[in-house]
């Protein structure tokens, strides 16, 4: 669930997997919740977050 002040790359390094690309995740996260990387998140928001690296 999106919390006050966060962004999507914050996100995708709280799940970032060891060794992975930060920007390829988040645009991974973006992609799976139909969201471009510049979209802005609403606090209470629920995104899913894809398995793996």
């Amino acid at each position: 669930m999106v919390q006050e002040g966060d962004t999507l790359y914050r996100i995708a390094q709280l799940f970032l997997s060891p060794g992975a690309d930060l920007l390829e995740f988040a645009q991974r996260i973006a992609q799976l919740n139909g969201l471009s990387d510049s979209d802005y998140l609403v606090p209470g928001q629920v995104i899913q977050i894809p398995e793996g690296p």
